[in-house]
């Protein structure tokens, strides 16, 4: 799964309240490695 949808699925899953450090912390706690900046561009 691309980059990008993974960051839009853990946004979607919040119904839209995370903000891009709330989303990072999620991917990292499910082991993906995604920089916080490439979660900000997003």
């Amino acid at each position: 799964m691309p980059r990008s949808e993974k960051i839009e699925q853990v946004f979607d899953a919040s119904r839209g309240r995370y903000g891009a450090r709330k989303i990072w912390h999620e991917l990292q706690r499910k082991g993906h490695g995604i920089a916080r900046c490439t979660v900000e561009r997003s």
